[in-house]
């Protein structure tokens, strides 16, 4: 038997743009797939485009999404739950799927820095 041990990868970039135009580009679908592309994209239902995270209930699954390879080949189903949010600040999320028994959790926090207009996002 395969026995897997949990694994953590943490990404961090510096990237020119203040910390308020990363954070609405790393809660909204269009930059979510903007990062997944060109292999994956990841469907929203519709109506959901624009919630507001302010008004969830942390914990409760927010809804399912379908991941496809290359845009259209569904390879995976996962239900999304955002389990902490920081308005402007932080966010985490739990992602529960049949090709991760495990799960993923993914966490996004800008970060002010020091330069004209560079700010580093983890």
């Amino acid at each position: 038997m395969f026995s897997f041990m949990p694994r953590t990868l943490r990404l961090s970039s510096t990237l020119a743009a203040s910390p308020e135009a990363l954070w609405v580009h790393a809660t909204s679908a269009a930059g979510i797939n903007y990062e997944l592309r060109p292999f994956l994209r990841m469907t929203l239902p519709r109506g959901l485009e624009g919630f507001d995270a302010r008004d969830v209930q942390l914990g409760t699954p927010l809804f399912r999404s379908m991941i496809l390879l290359f845009g259209f080949l569904p390879i995976d189903a996962q239900h999304v739950t955002l389990v902490e949010f920081v308005p402007g600040r932080r966010f985490v999320e739990r992602h529960a799927s049949r090709a991760c028994a495990r799960g993923v959790t993914s966490a996004r926090s800008p970060r002010p820095r020091a330069g004209p207009r560079r700010s580093p996002i983890s």
